[in-house]
């Protein structure tokens, strides 16, 4: 069942009174069906935007000044805490100070915090780095390896009951996407239509956003929509860690490959403190409490991050841009 618990502070603003595309934080999607109506283009888009205080956990002493790390709702905010809560106190206990985890609702929101120096490193999307990277330098740690891979790709998924086979099958179907700035949710579908001549706003009859890869699953299960894009290591990671829904989804179209979300920092980062968190993460895989932090991250290791891993991101942006 999706989340139905709504956060103390939130601001609803309507852009525009006409919508097709409607887009929606995570913890509204149990609503969405309420608000899917409308017609127009996406430059008419209705925005539902939740702007809350960071979600923070933190391990190690107070007595000290802490790491801040952000983390990108690539997965909601519970799942998220879940995963990252070891690694922040693997990376307090070896820094000798507290390491703070600092969410935001979307990947916008997470690369400002690193290009104002408010947050010291964070775990970002891939398409968010590209963006970041081109906007104010942000720059590559480390990337994960997950299964024995650096690269990952969107996945288009319907549910298995369903009869779309294919992605034509999906026109004027309602569809979820994730994130205005995720490669896997949001550019990679986009350019598979695309290639196809195809644009979201005409194809599908209504899309919606709904901010981490998880809950565009779970709006599958619960028939909010009738299919979705979604980050192929999420789609795995989600099955293993909820084996009850093995078989319930079925994947129709996949995206070229390209790096993983990275681990990344602002480049005035201090040199000294950018080379101990690299060369933490580096390692991390040596020592049994490093093993069990990326355990609980589904990663099998860090290793160098390269920037070209992250062109194919970059070539589908330019494409089509430049046929526009």
């Amino acid at each position: 069942m999706l989340p139905a618990t709504i956060p103390d502070r939130l601001s609803l603003k309507l852009l525009r009174k006409r919508s097709r595309t409607i887009i929606l934080p995570a913890v509204l999607l149990a609503f969405s069906l309420l608000a899917l109506a409308g017609c127009s283009e996406t430059s008419d888009l209705r925005w539902i935007s939740l702007h809350s205080s960071a979600t923070t956990a933190s391990g190690g002493s107070s007595t000290s000044i802490p790491l801040r790390m952000a983390v990108a709702a690539v997965v909601s905010p519970a799942e998220t805490v879940k995963s990252y809560l070891s690694l922040s106190e693997y990376l307090s206990k070896r820094l000798e100070r507290p390491v703070e985890i600092v969410q935001r609702q979307t990947y916008a929101e997470i690369n400002n915090l690193v290009r104002t120096g408010e947050v010291d490193f964070a775990l970002v999307c891939n398409g968010g780095y590209v963006a970041g990277n081109r906007d104010f330098g942000m720059e590559l740690l480390v990337v994960p390896q997950i299964g024995g891979s650096t690269s990952d790709q969107s996945l288009v998924v319907v549910l298995s009951s369903s009869q779309v086979q294919n992605l034509l099958d999906l026109r004027q179907k309602t569809f979820a996407f994730s994130d205005p700035l995720s490669f896997t949710g949001w550019l990679a579908p986009r350019y598979l239509l695309w290639r196809m001549g195809e644009r979201p706003e005409h194809f599908f009859r209504r899309v919606i956003f709904t901010y981490s890869h998880d809950n565009s699953l779970r709006a599958l299960l619960d028939r909010v929509v009738d299919g979705a894009a979604v980050d192929g290591i999420v789609y795995q990671q989600f099955l293993s860690r909820h084996p009850e829904y093995r078989g319930k989804f079925r994947v129709i179209a996949h995206s070229l490959a390209a790096g993983n979300p990275p681990v990344v920092v602002n480049p005035q980062l201090e040199a000294g403190l950018k080379r101990r968190l690299k060369e933490l993460f580096l390692s991390m895989h040596k020592d049994k409490e490093g093993q069990e932090a990326l355990g609980a991250m589904l990663v099998d290791r860090f290793v160098p991050a390269q920037d070209s891993a992250y062109d194919p991101i970059r070539i589908m942006e330019k494409e089509m841009t430049q046929e526009r």
